[in-house]
C-alpha cells in the first residue's frame, strides 16, 4: 500500500526516479547541454553545449564505465564556416564511421539541412550536405541511421494547427540504394505522425523506434517507444514512463546493447531555457530486439598496413542485400550490427585485391559480439610446371606476359624454384596471356584470369610443350649387293629419356622416314639380321649440323670382315676400360650370341706416341681386356683371339691430335665362319 502511494505521489509531481542526470564534465553550469548521441558500444558520447557562448559540438569517452572524459570540441564541424552556425541533433552510425547531424550553414538548402561527417582515424572530417531528395526548402533535423545502414530517419518541419504553441515536425524515412544514393523520403504512417513530433531514433535492430512527441492528453514533449511489426505497420507508441515527467524529453539515443537510453530534458520559462543530458536504464518492455556487433580490421597481407575496403552483408539463402559499408582507411576498422539468430553472408571487396568472405549461421549469431580480422592481398604467385609433352621431363623455359589483348607486355618477378618449376608474381584484377618458350619446343600460351573473385594467393598450372621435330630418312642396305633390308632400328635420345624402337616398312622408294627432335643427339642402333654385323652411329640434330638422312650399309659376317668398334676407350696409358665402353661391348656380346658360328679376333691399335715396343705391349693388354669382358659374358673363349698391333696399322697419318684419336681404336675381325650343318 505504501509503494502504491509513493508511486502516485511521484507521478503527480512528475518526477522520474529511473532517469539519471550526467555529472560534470558533460553537464555544466556555464551553459546548456542537449542533443546527446551515444555510439554503438556505448563508450562515446557526442552532444551540443553552449558553455563557450554558442552552439558547439563535443565528444567525450567513458572511463571505467562511469566517468566521462573532458569533452573535446569537434573543430572540423564547429569551424566549418567562420560565421556563427547552428548545430543540432548529432547521431553516430552504428559502425562508428559516420556522424550525422542537422545544421544551418550558409550553404544549406533551406533552414536546417542534414549533413554528415566521415571518420578518418580519430578525426571527424569536414561536413558534407547529404543533398536531395532528403534536404529540401524546409527544415530537416533529428536524423538517425538504421543498424543495417539502409534507412535514414529524420524530421521535416510541419505546421500542425492542433499544436500551434509548439514547433512541430513529421518523421520521414529514406532508403539507401545500392549505388549509394537516397530514395524519395516517405512519411511514416500512423500511428507515428499523429501528434506533434520532434525527434526520432531508430535502433540497431532496424525495427525499434524511439520518438519525442506531444500527443493528446499532455502539453509537453515526451519520449515514446514503438516497433515495426510488418511493412509500414507500427504498433501504437508507448509512453516511456521510466523517463517522462512534466518537462520536455527530447532527442532519444541508444547504443546497440539496448541497455541505456540517453536524452536531454528541457525546461522553457519566460526568463530562460535550461537543458541537461540524462540517461535511463531501459526495462524489458522498452528494449529493442537483441543484436550482434561484428567488427574487425582489414589488413594488407604482405605489409600488414590497414586497408580501405568494402564490406557487404547479404542473406545467403535469398541473396538479398542487407548492408554495405567501408572500413576506415587509416585503421582498417569495420563495425556494424545485425539482428541475432539469423544467417548472414559477409563479403570483403576491394578493387585490385583478393576477395574474402565468411558465413554466419544462426548459432554463430547467438552472441552479442564477434571479432573477425581480414587479410587481403594484391598479388598472387602462379606456379608453372613446364614439361616435355612426350616424355614429361621438366624444361628450362622463359616467359613473355601480355595483357588480355596482347597489346602491352607486362614486366613482373619470375623465380625458378627448380628446373621446370617457375613462380610468377602477378597483380590481381587483370587478365593475362602467358607465353611459355623453351629452346627447340613449340611455344604455348596460357590465359590466366585474375579479374574474378580471387581467394587464394597461390595457383599452380602445368604446361606441356610439344618438341620441334624434323623428318629424318634412314636407308638400310647390304654393303655388297646394295639391296634394301628389313631390319629393326633402336634410336636412343642421348639428351633425354627417350627410346624409339621401330621396324620400318619399306615404301615404294624403299625409304624409312622418322621424326626426330630438333637440337637433340641420338644414338642409332641397327639390329642386323643373322649373318650381318651390327651398325651403330650417332646423329646430331643441332640446327646448324642437322643431316637429312642416314644411309646404313650392313656388312655380311664373312672371313676377313673387319668392323671398327665405336666408343671403346681406356684409361690413359692403361688397359682399364672406361665405363662408356660397355654399351658397345654389350652389342658385341649380342652379335656373338646371335651368330654362334663365327670366330673373331679383337684387334687393338695405338697412335705413334711412345716406343714401338711399349705400344705393342699396351695394345695386347687392351685387346685381352676386351676378350676377357666377352668371356665373362658367356662367349666361348675358343671363338675369341686377342691381338695388339701397336702403331703398325694406322688408318690416317699420325699428324694431328684428331688423326691420332682415329688411330687409337679397337676392331673386330672375323677369322672364320663355320658352316651351318643344320
Amino acid at each position: 500500500m505504501r509503494f502504491i502511494l509513493i508511486s502516485i505521489i511521484i507521478s503527480f509531481y512528475g518526477i522520474s526516479i529511473f532517469s539519471q542526470k550526467l555529472n560534470y564534465p558533460i553537464n555544466t553550469e556555464q551553459g546548456i547541454e542537449y542533443y546527446p548521441a551515444i555510439s554503438l558500444n556505448g563508450n562515446t558520447l557526442i552532444f551540443i553545449s553552449t558553455k563557450e557562448g554558442k552552439n558547439l559540438m563535443y565528444q567525450s569517452t567513458i572511463k571505467n564505465d562511469t566517468i566521462w572524459s573532458e569533452p573535446v570540441a569537434l573543430e572540423n564541424i564547429n569551424n566549418y564556416y567562420e560565421s556563427e552556425s547552428y548545430l543540432r541533433d548529432p547521431s553516430i552510425s552504428y559502425n562508428g564511421q559516420v556522424l550525422y547531424f542537422s545544421a544551418k550553414y550558409p550553404n544549406s538548402k533551406g533552414g536546417f539541412d542534414i549533413y554528415y561527417s566521415k571518420k578518418n582515424g580519430d578525426t571527424w572530417g569536414a561536413p558534407v550536405n547529404i543533398g536531395e531528395p532528403i534536404n529540401s526548402s524546409k527544415d530537416e533535423e533529428s536524423c538517425s541511421i538504421s543498424g543495417d545502414n539502409k534507412l535514414l530517419f529524420f524530421t521535416r518541419d510541419f505546421a500542425n494547427p492542433e499544436y500551434s504553441q509548439f514547433k512541430c515536425r513529421q518523421i520521414f524515412s529514406s532508403a539507401r540504394k545500392e549505388d549509394g544514393t537516397w530514395s524519395e523520403p516517405e512519411i511514416l504512417p500512423n500511428p507515428i505522425n499523429e501528434g506533434c513530433e520532434a525527434t526520432a531514433w531508430i535502433c540497431a535492430d532496424n525495427n525499434s523506434l524511439f520518438i519525442s512527441s506531444v500527443r493528446e492528453g499532455n502539453d509537453n514533449f515526451d519520449l515514446y517507444f514503438t516497433k515495426k511489426i510488418s511493412r509500414d505497420v507500427w504498433i501504437i507508441p508507448i509512453p516511456l514512463s521510466i523517463a517522462n515527467n512534466e518537462l520536455h524529453e527530447l532527442h532519444p539515443s541508444i547504443s546497440s546493447k539496448g541497455d541505456y537510453l540517453y536524452f536531454h530534458r528541457k525546461e522553457v520559462t519566460r526568463k530562460k531555457t535550461e537543458s541537461s543530458i540524462y540517461k535511463v536504464k531501459l526495462t524489458n518492455e522498452f528494449k529493442p530486439l537483441p543484436t550482434i556487433t561484428i567488427e574487425g580490421k582489414i589488413y594488407n597481407l604482405k605489409t600488414n598496413a590497414p586497408l580501405l575496403a568494402a564490406v557487404k552483408v547479404s542473406d545467403p539463402n535469398t541473396s538479398s542485400f542487407i548492408i554495405s559499408l567501408e572500413s576506415d582507411p587509416s585503421t582498417g576498422n569495420y563495425k556494424f550490427v545485425l539482428n541475432q539468430k539469423k544467417k548472414y553472408l559477409l563479403e570483403f571487396i576491394k578493387d585490385g585485391y583478393s576477395y574474402d568472405y565468411f558465413i554466419l549461421n544462426e548459432k554463430d549469431t547467438d552472441t552479442s559480439h564477434i571479432i573477425k580480422d581480414i587479410y587481403m592481398f594484391s598479388y598472387v604467385d602462379l606456379i608453372l610446371n613446364v614439361f616435355d609433352e612426350e616424355i614429361f621431363e621438366p624444361l628450362k623455359s622463359n616467359f613473355k606476359i601480355f595483357d588480355r589483348n596482347f597489346k602491352n607486355e607486362i614486366s613482373t618477378k619470375i623465380k625458378e624454384d627448380q628446373k621446370g618449376r617457375y613462380r610468377i608474381n602477378l597483380a590481381i584484377d587483370k587478365n593475362y596471356n602467358i607465353i611459355t618458350q623453351s629452346s627447340n619446343f613449340i611455344s604455348d600460351t596460357l590465359t590466366f584470369n585474375l579479374t574474378d573473385k580471387i581467394q587464394y594467393s597461390e595457383f599452380e598450372r602445368d604446361i606441356e610443350l610439344k618438341p620441334l621435330k624434323e623428318e629424318f630418312e634412314i636407308n638400310v642396305s647390304d654393303i655388297e649387293t646394295d639391296s634394301l633390308m628389313d631390319v629393326e632400328i633402336v634410336i636412343t635420345n642421348l639428351e633425354k629419356n627417350e627410346v624409339i624402337i621401330a621396324k620400318p616398312e619399306l615404301n615404294e622408294e624403299g625409304k624409312y622416314v622418322i621424326k626426330l627432335r630438333k637440337g637433340d643427339k641420338y644414338e642409332v642402333n641397327v639390329k642386323s639380321p643373322k649373318g650381318y654385323a651390327y651398325y651403330n652411329t650417332t646423329i646430331d640434330m643441332e640446327s646448324d649440323k642437322a643431316k637429312e638422312k642416314l644411309d646404313v650399309k650392313l656388312t655380311p659376317l664373312k672371313a676377313r670382315t673387319k668392323i671398327t668398334l665405336n666408343n671403346i676407350t681406356f684409361e690413359t696409358n692403361s688397359a682399364d676400360l672406361n665405363a662408356s665402353s660397355f654399351s658397345e661391348l654389350d652389342r658385341v656380346v649380342k652379335l656373338m650370341l646371335d651368330n654362334p658360328d663365327i670366330k673373331i679376333e679383337i684387334s687393338a691399335h695405338t697412335d705413334d706416341i711412345g716406343s714401338v715396343k711399349y705400344n705393342i705391349k699396351l695394345s695386347n693388354k687392351r685387346a685381352q681386356t676386351v676378350v676377357d669382358y666377352l668371356k665373362n659374358n658367356k662367349i666361348d673363349k675358343e671363338r675369341l683371339i686377342a691381338k695388339g698391333y701397336g702403331e703398325s696399322s694406322p688408318l690416317v697419318p699420325n699428324s694431328s691430335d684428331e688423326n691420332r684419336a682415329q688411330n687409337r681404336r679397337v676392331e673386330l675381325k672375323v677369322i672364320d665362319v663355320k658352316e651351318n650343318t643344320d
